[in-house]
């Protein structure tokens, strides 16, 4: 809102740029190795080495999300949480609202 104040409308360039920033802020707060898209699933990878590993929180949580709705959510025994999205689903909105959930613990 600001750049838009002082230098008028963000190019969606610049906004998905920023937006890209901010879900690499989250994906390191959960300690995630990667964030991928295939088709309409979202895949977040997470990192099983010496002091990169997620959060019993995260984990809790990641599970309680799959438990609570399977379709829209799994977790997958190779450490990779997918989220299924809807056709007119738009991924980074999407990638931000789990990235907050799993964040949230």
């Amino acid at each position: 809102e600001e750049l838009e104040d002082r230098y008028g409308p963000v190019p969606v360039l610049v906004e998905n740029l920023m937006a890209t920033a901010e879900l690499r802020v989250m994906l390191k707060g959960l300690k995630a190795r990667e964030l991928t898209q295939k088709g309409t699933r979202l895949y977040l990878s997470f990192e099983h080495t010496e002091g990169r590993t997620p959060s019993e929180s995260v984990v809790q949580k990641a599970l309680a999300m799959a438990k609570k709705e399977p379709k829209r959510y799994r977790v997958m025994p190779e450490g990779k949480f997918v989220l299924f999205m809807t056709q007119d689903e738009q991924p980074i909105e999407a990638a931000r609202y789990v990235l907050k959930e799993l964040l949230k613990g």
